[in-house]
């Protein structure tokens, strides 16, 4: 039995440690909205998220996806858990 589609794909690098400080820089940021690619405002604390949703929509990839993800949610544990 198939336990989780990304299991099968091989995916090595430093990206989700990148969206991990990505999400920790995003929660401490002053500003109300951030720019992603220059032109959509979104606000600060969610722009990780939407780069997240943006780079799996023009770039699928399950492996990616899965490290990126984890890498978020790893900011804002080390964000929000003290």
């Amino acid at each position: 039995a198939e336990m989780l589609p990304f299991y099968n794909s091989g995916c090595v690098g430093f990206s989700g440690v990148n969206f991990a400080l990505k999400a920790v820089v995003c929660q401490k940021r002053r500003a109300n909205f951030v720019y992603l690619m220059g032109v959509l405002p979104v606000p600060s604390r969610y722009a990780f998220w939407f780069e997240l949703a943006l780079g799996t929509v023009m770039m699928p990839s399950r492996g990616t996806f899965a490290a990126h993800f984890a890498g978020a949610v790893a900011g804002l544990v080390s964000v929000y858990v003290p």
